[in-house]
């Protein structure tokens, strides 16, 4: 085994005899490495993936008893063995760390793996063209997980096969040097033009006041625009984070969305722009904080003002349908309030657009508030919002979503088969039960805005006293928050408060290089 190959074998399997028993004649271990394999619930569980020349092993670690029993039976630890000739293909996440290896004759193996994932794609690419002279099919996906990807044990004796899209076109003798993170070739991206960028001075013409949240990519900075005294946030991303992170995808759609959206109740872009190592959306503040701060302190909210809150939801709603787009990510964190009490949604990475009702597989948003179809991977379109709507009318009200488990696997069957039920604790109206309850059906056929969208939901009975164009002209009655002082911070957390500048970092110029040739088209004044 050469040094190269030594690197490879992190597990060192080469070096135990009860591994090199098993393999077969001209067998040779090409990579092994310790990861995480998902069972067909969703279920981690630790794993050493071996890769040979000729086949592919999944095995148990080593623990005291599987070494006792080794001793005896020397192949106990290896789970499965698949022959590199019966697989069909991979599917990658870009937006994470999973690849699902296909094997249609038996059924799919899902994995992640944080550090070695592209060793393990190009060492499996480069086996598969070597011993079959073709090369492996590739398929790629912005999803994060790739559950909607994957035929597990069971689809695969109801006959259900879940590979699904085309695979990209790699040249065979470029393929075991293809760059897996990307779909372009590095060589592509070498030869792209670059666009001329320009490093925005913005202390010439806003102020940075205090840093309010502390976000996955970056920071929520409440700053005041020196000429007009006006309050603004800057939502400050480091470059090098959206690509380490692959948010490049979720930054882009942000970018373009909070530009073409326009909607009282939808967050609305002011200015985007960007220095040698950030990208800064500048967007309204709203001074009431997010939904979720008020909730965590009310610990529930009463039914009219839940209504109120809701109505707004399905006018926000309703207007990205009628776009063909869909919001993917309702949760009382991405709901901001002004301080007349109005809403507004924010975070829009997530959202995806269906054209010409076409399905979406992807699995994605808050585990609390993933809709019965999203879980099954049978494709979603529209109605997944309404049924984020129902969670979330639910979880206002009552304090806790209504399948809430510690346990995410149990969550997830409760979400599928548990019918939604009403603790006698707390007193609701009986229209508003009824409007969860069809919110809140496991088939989409059978939910409310099934057939009319966001008109079926303004219909419903518990909705009889609401005035939508008084709510949408914000003419109607509200419940301000008694803020006086543009200043004043009441509704945000003040461990929030106490952030600190990210400046200092040191920034990786490879990561921002990459950056500046996949995101193009930054700026924007309004």
């Amino acid at each position: 085994m050469n040094y190269q190959s030594q690197k490879l074998d992190r597990e060192k399997c080469g070096k135990d005899s009860r591994i090199l028993s098993i393999l077969e004649s001209g067998e040779s271990i090409l990579l092994s490495t310790c990861l995480w394999k998902f069972s067909h619930i969703n279920k981690q569980q630790e794993r050493i993936l071996l890769i040979t020349n000729k086949n592919i092993y999944n095995i148990t670690p080593q623990s005291t008893l599987v070494n006792f029993f080794s001793k005896v039976v020397s192949s106990v630890r290896v789970k499965r063995k698949i022959g590199i000739q019966y697989v069909s293909g991979i599917t990658i996440s870009k937006c994470g760390f999973e690849f699902v290896i296909h094997v249609p004759d038996e059924y799919d193996y899902r994995y992640s793996s944080l550090d070695f994932r592209e060793k393990i794609l190009s060492t499996l690419a480069d086996a598969y063209s070597k011993l079959l002279k073709k090369n492996l099919p590739i398929f790629q996906t912005d999803d994060l997980t790739l559950i909607p990807y994957t035929t597990t044990k069971v689809d695969a004796k109801k006959g259900i096969c879940r590979l699904h899209g085309n695979p990209i076109n790699i040249d065979l003798q470029t393929q075991p040097n293809y760059d897996f993170s990307t779909t372009k070739q590095p060589e592509d991206n070498q030869n792209q033009k670059q666009q001329v960028r320009s490093s925005y001075d913005y202390t010439k013409k806003y102020k940075l006041l205090k840093y309010i949240y502390q976000g996955m990519l970056g920071q929520v900075i409440l700053v005041q625009n020196i000429q007009t005294d006006k309050y603004y946030v800057f939502k400050l991303m480091q470059k090098q984070d959206i690509i380490t992170t692959d948010h490049l995808h979720h930054a882009q759609i942000e970018r373009k969305l909070l530009e073409i959206f326009d909607h009282p109740f939808i967050i609305k872009l002011v200015q985007a722009f960007e220095t040698d190592d950030q990208l800064i959306y500048v967007l309204p503040f709203y001074q009431g904080g997010d939904l979720y701060t008020h909730l965590k302190r009310e610990t529930r909210l009463k039914e009219d003002r839940v209504k109120f809150i809701i109505a707004q939801l399905i006018l926000a709603l309703g207007y990205m349908h009628d776009r063909e787009y869909l919001y993917r990510d309702l949760k009382p964190e991405n709901i901001l309030l002004d301080s007349n009490g109005y809403i507004v949604l924010t975070d829009l990475g997530l959202c995806k657009q269906l054209q010409n009702n076409n399905w979406s597989y992807s699995f994605t948003g808050s585990v609390e508030y993933i809709a019965p179809e999203m879980i099954t991977a049978v494709g979603y379109n529209r109605m997944i919002d309404w049924w984020m709507l129902g969670i979330l009318a639910y979880e206002l009200i009552y304090g806790i979503t209504p399948f809430y488990c510690d346990n995410q696997s149990q969550m997830f069957e409760s979400i599928q088969e548990r019918e939604v039920r009403f603790s006698t604790n707390i007193t609701i109206s009986i229209e508003c039960k009824d409007f969860i309850t069809n919110l809140l059906k496991k088939e989409p056929k059978e939910r409310l805005g099934y057939k009319k969208d966001y008109t079926e939901l303004q219909a419903h009975l518990w909705l009889k006293d609401i005035n939508f164009t008084e709510i949408l002209r914000k003419t109607t009655q509200t419940w301000k928050l008694n803020l006086n002082d543009p200043l004043d911070l009441r509704y945000f957390e003040p461990e929030d408060l106490n952030l600190e500048s990210f400046n200092s970092i040191q920034q990786d110029k490879a990561l921002i290089q990459k950056f500046n040739q996949e995101f193009q088209n930054i700026e924007f004044n309004l």
